[in-house]
Parts: C-alpha cells; structure tokens; sequence
C-alpha cells in the first residue's frame, strides 16, 4: 500500500528532499528579542507563524536511536558525517498525519528527507508490516532496521519561522521552551504527557540557507557577537530526563 497522505506541516511548505547550509546559537532570552527584531526587519514570518496568535507553533519529535544510543554519541563526538531519525508531528489531532523524517549532515551540508504517514499507520509501519513506497519512507525503514532503532525520547518546543523564497532562500528560526520525555512507544505528542523543561532560559535561533550567507545575516552575526555551536535538542533532551543515558553520553564527552 502507499504511503497515506494528508494535510500539511509548519515547515514553510518544504520539498520531501532538500540540502542546504545550518548553522545554531543558544541565545538567552532577552538577547533573542534583539536579534528577533534585526530578522525581522529583513525577512517576513513564515505562513504559520504568521497565522499563529503569538507567532509561535508547536513542533514535537520522537527520536529512534539504538540500544547504545549511536546516533547521539557520534552527534556528541561532533562526527561530520552523522544522521538522525525522528517521526515529527505538529498537533494532537488524529486526523493529521505525522512525518518521518531522516536528517543528515553531510560535512558541512544539511540533507533532509521526510514522508508524510497518517498516525494510525505508523504502528503498522513501526511493526515492519504493509508495503511501503517512497524513497524517503524505505530509506528511513532501512536505518531503523540497520540500528534496530527504537523510540527513545520526544522532544517538544516552540518555534517562530521567519523565510524568504528566491535563488537563496533564506530561513531564521526560534526555537524556545525545549522539553523533553521519555517515548519508547510509536507515537507523537504535543500536549499529554508531563514534560521536563530544558534550556528554560535559553532560545536556540537557527540560520538556514541554500546559497552563500546573506551579507546582513553576517552583519547581525558580527553585530551580536553570536558564536555558532552545535546543539542537539535530542542529546539534551536524553540527558535531561533518561538516567540510564547519562553514563554513556558522559563518556562518550570524554572520550
């Protein structure tokens, strides 16, 4: 059977299969409306923020990983060729689907690849049940039975898009009020479940681009003094809320 389709995703209407640049920085609160200001000015709200009361949706992730949690160490390691696989939902409606996705850096370079699978077939699909079709969908059924990767956490937090469309689409993101809990079942919560807070004071803005880096994104970046980082809301979200993980990522840091 083929994947089943239906509505659409907050991600400003994204292509199944993208590359492009990324670079992150942890900013603290008040800093982050600065600089949510100067983005502003440049590029307009993406369509769902735009339509959003306070600018802000919802965005949840289920992470898979393997019983050794090899996709968060080699991410900790900062290994430059490295991926990640997550089922990613918007809402609690069961009518919408959710989206899996697999994200993979390739050196310097983002690729993403994600297909759309209504939530009450992702449990067929967890279980290695039904036909699939799709490269995205098979490729991502390939990792997870290479790893035998399973659900290991959700993470949750509040985004704020702003994007421009053109030879260089430029995308700024922030991402603020990061939570996380322990998932080991296939399934995408936004709001059930209780939830533990992580970066609580921190907003981590996310600059994403096809081409060269806008000349006034580096203004802004001089201007500020931003120091990009890697930060992965999956390592903070394990480490935070599962005690069997904290052994393993600690040393896998001093490693």
């Amino acid at each position: 059977m083929p994947d089943s389709v239906r509505g659409s995703a907050p991600e400003g209407s994204p292509p199944s299969h993208f590359c492009r640049y990324e670079f992150k920085y942890r900013l603290p609160r008040g800093l982050a409306s600065t600089v949510r200001a100067c983005v502003a000015a440049h590029l307009p709200q993406d369509g769902y923020s735009a339509q959003a009361p306070d600018g802000h949706y919802d965005i949840s992730s289920l992470y898979l990983d393997s019983k050794d949690l090899k996709l968060c160490r080699e991410s900790l390691a900062g290994q430059k060729n490295r991926f990640k696989l997550r089922v990613r939902g918007y809402d609690d409606d069961p009518d919408e689907p959710v989206y899996l996705e697999i994200k993979r850096r390739l050196n310097t370079v983002i690729v993403k690849d994600r297909a759309a699978i209504d939530r009450d077939r992702l449990m067929d699909f967890a279980d290695g049940g039904g036909v699939w079709t799709g490269s995205a969908t098979r490729q991502f059924e390939l990792y997870r039975n290479l790893l035998v990767a399973r659900p290991q956490v959700l993470i949750r937090y509040r985004r704020e898009a702003f994007e421009s469309h053109g030879p260089n689409r430029v995308r700024v993101t922030f991402d603020r009020d990061l939570s996380t809990r322990v998932c080991h079942q296939w399934r995408v919560d936004v709001h059930t479940g209780t939830w533990r807070r992580v970066l609580a004071d921190t907003v981590v803005l996310e600059i994403k681009f096809d081409g060269c880096f806008p000349a006034w994104v580096q203004d802004l970046v001089r201007r500020f003094q931003l120091q990009a980082q890697s930060v992965s809301k999956y390592c903070l979200g394990l480490h935070a809320c599962t005690p069997t993980a904290t052994g393993l990522l600690a040393r896998a840091e001093a490693s």
